[in-house]
């Protein structure tokens, strides 16, 4: 039997979790909104460091490690879990694409909603780290850019610009 998995990488303040769902999200669903009721079923399998590299890796993940490092928060893969373990395409979703979350966002009021609750809803502090993220570069408002076979998409719950692209 095949079952959906969701691979998704959750930010922290020096390091990113790498947490399984059993389950398919949809790129506007957070997995914050499934934390509540859902969160025992989030197995950790891995962790990021700062500069987004592997510190561990379930055994299970580890062929496709190269795709995972550098990956950034909130970026979710979609895959199958089978009896012999998760299967080769796992970064496969039905049309064989990958969807990867930016750092752009739509506007700056976006960056900002996105940004709070990592600031303890301070609204200051956030709105000082944005504009700071902003001029350094670690985000940019605006879409970016598209190769030829690649989709622009928005969250328009997190006000952020994916990407997907085909494998």
């Amino acid at each position: 039997m095949k079952k959906p998995v969701t691979l998704e990488v959750h930010p922290g303040n020096t390091q990113c979790r790498l947490y399984l769902w059993p389950t398919h999200m949809r790129p506007d669903q957070h997995p914050r909104d499934l934390w509540p009721n859902y969160g025992h079923l989030a197995k950790e399998v891995g962790l990021l460091d700062s500069n987004l590299q592997i510190v561990c890796l379930d055994h299970a993940l580890r062929p496709w490690a190269e795709d995972i490092a550098g990956c950034m928060p909130h970026d979710r893969f979609r895959g199958r879990d089978t009896r012999r373990g998760l299967q080769p395409n796992f970064w496969r979703t039905g049309m064989n694409t990958i969807l990867a979350g930016t750092n752009h966002f739509i506007d700056e009021t976006a960056a900002l909603r996105y940004y709070l609750p990592y600031y303890g809803g301070n609204y200051r502090d956030a709105r000082f780290a944005v504009e700071n993220k902003i001029k350094e570069g670690e985000i940019v408002i605006g879409q970016p850019q598209c190769g030829t076979d690649e989709i622009l998409l928005v969250n328009q719950q997190e006000g952020r610009y994916f990407i997907e692209r085909p494998l």
